[in-house]
């Protein structure tokens, strides 16, 4: 019973290993980027709307 308790914590630890290594290999930056390209979205669309209503006001 006591080499079984061991054995689990021995696997429980390295798994809580290889979590952290790979963690640590993450790269977040897709995630920054993809924000950052909504945010240029949002930028457009506004300067789109913004144009068509300074087209409507030459017109009338």
């Amino acid at each position: 019973m006591v080499c079984k308790a061991h054995e689990q914590d021995a696997l429980l630890s390295a798994i809580r290993g290889l979590i952290r290594e790979e963690l640590r290999n993450l790269d977040l930056t897709t995630e920054k980027s993809q924000q950052t390209q909504a945010g240029d979205m949002d930028e457009d669309v506004l300067g789109f709307l913004l144009a068509l209503q300074q087209e409507e006001d030459e017109i009338t």
